[in-house]
């Protein structure tokens, strides 16, 4: 380990030197479900008898005392005992699910953070860490304030999968991947607890990637850093974090004759013309979140017995678990739990010649563009709840959640060289957010429901509303089915009804009618081998860009029919995980999606040198149908309507194989190299921007526990 430590500052320090360059333009993350592209756990692996992992010299639990979990997941290492994640959830004040980081590199090849089993299907601008569409509309969303649908939401991290951690030593993981086309990826972890209930923990990710054609440049910077303490009693807890981003792309607009790629006229991609030499996105973004609670319900103490119930042939698992299920009551104290967010986004655009394609309006300055949108945002959460320890600890079929949320936003419009009577628009608004959430448990029955009504000083936002319910049954063996319904009115993203720059301008504030939707949902799970989802969903009134880039509400009704299959299936040494999407809408329009879209990953594994030498070799797939794909307008950072390009009915192919030796896995990949072959390329990403030509691409996964 003490040559950890130089190797982690001097990998720092070319990740800040590269954000910091003369450059002009700027995830990776779990997945919801499976493994991370470095091969942790991160799944719902639910077990009817949950547990903690002692010593096996010892009855006491080797987890730091005062984190409560429900529900965690068997490790494939005894080195691994030691270290536990978990993700915050901003109404739960207890922590359901806690996973093992693992030793098996499976789908460590997946060094684009699109293209893993994400539950997602994105299609990017050709260039890993650039602007991306994802194609698999959830119909779900809040009804609180946003700004936007981000077209950077598949790198970095979030509120969602920022990671917390409980170690009893140091956990360290270095990753790094290069190809042959001058990119290349960093990441670095590492957690460890300062004392028995106070753990921090940084992440951070660089992606450098100078792409295959002319100005398409990205160099991105993500950097993730959590804490959090348990006091001695358990009564108090706080978790905090903070995520940045400093994101510089460089924005081509896409190449300007299809044909030149198409019928490979021009093989040298960099001399393939494009609409913008010149032009570039400078991103940044800072959230500060912190979420403590007070507990005043006393906790029931715990007969712990132990047993080893788990073996392989180089380990076996001691567990410990308390076998008496008390009775709760939900009329207890409770805890109450607090939650505040700060959150702050600049995007500049920098385009110095004036490009016809995109906008063929300038308001401000036809000779030079620096526009920059600006977004601040204050949020306040507060509820009481009765669901306060584990239930296998203290059932409580009754759980009753009550609390308030208090947004203040603030967002601001400038652009450069305006003159001086041109002042910056601004606006602000405040929201007041009162909800409940109600949960009843009898034998394997659970049933939730949500309701969320919103309150603001802006007029058009005023009574967005949303009802949520979940029924769901676990069966025996880890089966479960659950049937949810959400029903919502809100009003459409605020960049639809204010914005300004030097190219766009509107004003439709009390102009459009809500955004109607009704979902229904059926799931049904089969542990972490099968996940099959169907849905149909009906929206009134959506909202969208046209093909001129400007705002436009349809008054046709939309239905969205969709089911997914994720399936992770392993037979003796062969492994087969997929992610299949089929959808149908009633209006293409109203749904602008393809029908079918899927990723698959086959592949091998066995050992090697007497067990010393693990190795995975197989082939990873995508391909979605035809369609008519949202075209990319740099100015705005948004996709609007297109009707003269159709993108898909091509499959990506690589091909890859790992080495894994002790904590140390390297891969080989070979990226798309079916376009080797392609004497007519016709695999474009999105319209006007091929994807990625062939290359090779190589890396490193490195783990440490001490």
């Amino acid at each position: 380990m003490k040559y950890i430590k130089y190797i982690i500052s001097i990998i720092v320090l070319l990740g800040w030197v590269s954000a910091n360059a003369q450059f002009m333009p700027s995830t990776v993350l779990p997945s919801s479900a499976g493994r991370d592209r470095y091969g942790n756990i991160n799944n719902n692996n639910n077990t009817n008898n949950p547990f903690q992992t002692p010593d096996n010299n010892s009855e006491n639990d080797t987890l730091p005392k005062g984190i409560i979990f429900d529900y965690e997941v068997i490790p494939d290492s005894t080195l691994l005992n030691s270290v536990y994640y978990f993700y915050l959830k901003p109404l739960d004040a207890k922590i359901y699910y806690a996973f093992h980081p693992t030793l098996l590199p499976d789908y460590i090849e997946q060094t684009d953070p699109l293209f893993t089993f994400n539950n997602n299907y994105y299609l990017n601008t050709g260039n890993v860490g650039s602007p991306h569409l994802s194609l698999y509309p959830k119909n779900d969303e809040g009804i609180a304030f946003r700004y936007k649908q981000s077209v950077y939401d598949g790198y970095g991290y979030s509120l969602d999968n920022l990671t917390f951690y409980q170690t009893e030593r140091p956990y360290t993981l270095l990753a790094f991947s290069n190809s042959l086309l001058s990119d290349y990826q960093v990441r670095v972890i590492h957690t460890q607890n300062l004392s028995q209930r106070w753990n921090i923990a940084l992440h951070y990710d660089l992606i450098n990637s100078e792409g295959a054609y002319s100005n398409q440049k990205t160099l991105n910077n993500y950097l993730g850093a959590t804490t959090n303490y348990y006091s001695e009693n358990l009564r108090y807890q706080v978790k905090g974090g903070v995520i940045w981003k400093k994101l510089n792309i460089q924005e081509n607009g896409g190449i300007t004759s299809d044909s030149l790629f198409t019928e490979n006229i021009q093989t040298n991609r960099s001399g393939i013309p494009v609409y913008m030499y010149d032009a570039s996105t400078r991103y940044n973004s800072f959230t500060a979140v912190a979420h403590q609670s007070y507990n005043f319900a006393k906790r029931i103490g715990a007969n712990i017995v132990v047993d080893t119930v788990f073996s392989t042939t180089d380990s076996s698992y001691t567990i410990s678990c308390d076998t008496t299920i008390r009775k709760g009551t939900p009329f207890n104290r409770g805890t109450v739990v607090h939650q505040i967010l700060v959150e702050t986004d600049k995007r500049n655009y920098y385009e110095p010649n004036f490009s016809h394609i995109y906008h063929p309006i300038c308001y401000v300055d036809s000779t030079n563009t620096f526009d920059s949108v600006s977004t601040f945002r204050l949020e306040n959460t507060i509820y009481w709840s009765n669901d306060v320890y584990k239930d296998y600890e203290y059932f409580n079929p009754v759980k009753l959640s009550l609390g308030l949320r208090h947004l203040w936003v603030e967002g601001i419009y400038s652009y450069d060289h305006m003159s001086v009577s041109e002042l910056p628009k601004s606006y602000n608004l405040t929201e007041i957010l009162p909800f409940v959430k109600l949960n009843i448990s009898v034998g394997g029955l659970r049933a939730e429901l949500f309701a969320e009504k919103s309150f603001s000083d802006a007029v058009f936002m005023q009574n967005n509303n949303m009802v949520r319910a979940d029924v769901s049954y676990l069966f025996a063996n880890d089966h479960s089915i659950t049937l949810s319904g959400h029903s919502s009115d809100r009003a459409p993203d605020y960049f639809y009804n204010y914005f300004f720059s030097n190219y766009h301008e509107w004003d439709n504030r009390g102009e459009y009618n809500k955004i109607h939707t009704q979902n229904l949902k059926l799931q049904y799970k089969w542990n972490n081998y099968i996940d099959l989802t169907t849905s149909v969903a009906v929206v009134d009134n959506m909202v969208w860009l046209d093909t001129n880039s400007r705002p436009y509400q349809t008054d046709e009704r939309g239905w969205l029919s969709q089911a997914c299959l994720n399936t992770n299936i392993k037979i003796g040494p062969f492994h087969w995980r997929t992610f299949n999407l089929l959808q149908f809408a009633s209006d293409n329009d109203v749904f602008r999606v393809p029908t079918f879209a899927c990723k698959h990953s086959y592949f091998f594994d066995f050992k090697m040198f007497k067990n010393a030498l693990s190795v995975q070799t197989g082939v990873d797939l995508r391909y979605n149908t035809a369609f008519y794909a949202d075209a990319y307008n740099p100015s705005l950072a948004a996709f609007y309507r297109q009707n003269d390009v159709e993108i898909g009915n091509y499959i990506w192919s690589d091909i890859f194989a790992s080495l894994q030796i002790k904590h140390a896995t390297i891969f080989l990949k070979l990226l798309h190299i079916n376009a080797l072959w392609e004497s007519t390329p016709q695999y474009f990403s999105l319209p006007h921007y091929p994807g990625q030509d062939f290359t090779l691409q190589w890396g490193f996964v490195w783990k440490f526990f001490d």
